[in-house]
C-alpha cells in the first residue's frame, strides 16, 4: 500500500495500523497540519520508532553477549576438563577481543604449558592484562605469582597490592593468603587486627582461615578483637593506595625470571 492509504482507527487517538517504522514515517507527513492534534501524533511516532530502534539493538546485543557467553563457558569447560585444544578455540578469539576471563584461562594455559609449548611471559603477561582490568581472580592468580616467589620486600609488596585489589572485590582465597600476610609481616606491618578482619571474611567459606582465626585470636586481646569486628574491608584499599594500573614490560620479566614454574 502506498503512504496515502495510512490512516488512523480514530482521530488524534494515537491508535494505528503500523506496518513498518516507513509507514509510521509516512503518516507522520500527511497528518503534518493537525493542529494540535499534530504535535501529539509527531511525539506517539517518535516514541513508537525510537522504541523499535531501541528494542531491535537490545535483541542483537543480547544475541551477542549470549554467544560470546557461550564461548568462554564451552572453553571454561573444555579447560577443566583438560581438552586444551578445544579451550584454545574457544578461548583465543576472545582474548583477542580482550576478555580479561579469557585472558586469565590462556595465560594459565601458558604458563603451565598447558597444550602449548610453555611461555611465562606470555601467561604471566596475560594474567596481567585480566588483573590491570579489575577481574579479582586474575589479580588473585597474579598476586599469588609474587608471593608464591616473594624473597624480597619489593616482591612482597606486589603481591599485598594484587592480593588487595582481589581481597576488597570479595575474593576469599586473596583475603586469607592477605591475612598471613598482615599476620606475619610479609610486605606490610604485622597488624593483628587487620589480619583478623581478612581471617573473619574468608572463615565464611575457607575451613583455613577459620583454623588460622582461631589461633590468631588466642594472641590477642578482647579490645583489639572488637576492632577487628567493627573494621571494613575498605580500610585495605584506603590505606595500602592500591588501584588497577599496567605495570611496566620489565615487571613482567621480572616475574618470568625469578617466578621460574611457581604459581601454575
Amino acid at each position: 500500500e502506498g503512504v496515502n492509504t495510512i490512516r488512523p482507527l480514530s482521530p488524534c487517538s494515537g491508535a494505528f495500523r503500523i506496518i513498518s517504522i516507513d509507514d509510521i514515517v509516512g503518516f507522520k507527513d500527511i497528518y503534518l497540519k493537525n493542529g494540535r492534534c499534530r504535535r501529539r501524533c509527531v511525539m506517539r511516532i517518535q516514541k513508537i520508532k525510537n522504541c523499535f530502534l531501541s528494542v531491535s539493538f537490545g535483541f542483537l546485543l543480547t544475541v551477542y553477549c549470549s554467544l560470546a557467553y557461550a564461548d568462554y563457558t564451552a572453553g571454561k569447560n573444555a579447560f577443566d576438563n583438560h581438552d586444551y585444544a578445544i579451550a584454545l578455540k574457544e578461548l583465543i578469539p576472545l582474548v583477542k577481543q580482550g576478555d580479561p576471563r579469557a585472558q586469565r584461562i590462556v595465560g594459565k594455559m601458558y604458563r603451565g604449558g598447558y597444550g602449548v609449548e610453555a611461555d611465562m611471559l606470555r601467561g604471566t603477561s596475560l594474567i596481567h592484562k585480566a588483573a590491570n582490568k579489575g577481574f579479582a581472580p586474575a589479580q588473585y592468580d597474579l598476586g599469588m605469582i609474587f608471593y608464591s616467589v616473594a624473597v624480597t620486600k619489593a616482591i612482597y609488596t606486589k603481591a599485598v597490592k594484587w592480593l588487595t585489589e582481589a581481597a576488597v572485590q570479595g575474593h576469599l582465597e586473596a583475603q586469607f593468603y592477605l591475612g598471613k600476610m598482615y599476620r606475619d609481616g610479609d610486605g606490610v606491618e604485622a597488624d593483628d587486627v587487620k589480619a583478623l578482619v581478612l581471617f573473619n571474611a574468608a572463615g565464611k567459606k575457607i575451613k583455613m582461615a577459620r583454623g588460622a582465626r582461631e589461633q590468631l585470636i588466642k594472641r590477642m586481646s578482647k579490645g583489639d578483637v572488637s576492632r577487628a569486628k567493627n573494621m571494613k574491608m575498605s580500610v585495605f584499599k584506603k590505606q595500602a593506595k592500591i588501584k588497577t594500573f599496567a605495570e611496566s614490560n620489565k615487571t613482567v620479566k621480572d616475574v618470568k625470571g625469578k617466578c621460574g614454574e611457581a604459581g601454575k
